[in-house]
């Protein structure tokens, strides 16, 4: 038998869903709306060593347009300033920067 969708989570729950702590998510709650949070979200985890993962970003994201989860697809307009995709066992792909595109971006900041 199927489990019946929950419609209601507390803050821990849906931090435990989301992968965070529950301060971080009550933060962009009051802080972020939904593509803030998505963009914050991709910007942060694509300079990290694992990248981002696309269960992940489909679970948390699915109702952003016009990606709807689909991560392959709202990175299309920055692969070819170096985004790498390692393949997982569960099928689900990370993406991560390339180790040029971090250093180039290092260099920018450094700028400003």
């Amino acid at each position: 038998m199927k489990e019946p969708v929950q419609l209601c989570y507390t803050i821990s729950e849906a931090a435990k869903v989301m992968e965070v702590e529950p301060h971080v998510l009550r933060y962009w709650e009051e802080e972020f709306s939904l593509e803030t949070r998505e963009f914050e979200f991709l910007m942060m985890g694509l300079r990290t060593f694992e990248g981002l993962n696309s269960a992940r970003y489909r679970k948390n994201f699915r109702s952003v347009e016009p990606w709807n989860g689909d991560l392959e697809k709202r990175l299309e307009p920055v692969r070819e300033f170096g985004v790498k995709t390692t393949e997982n066992p569960d099928g689900s792909k990370n993406f991560s920067l390339t180790e040029d595109t971090i250093l180039f971006l290092n260099k920018i900041l450094l700028e400003l």
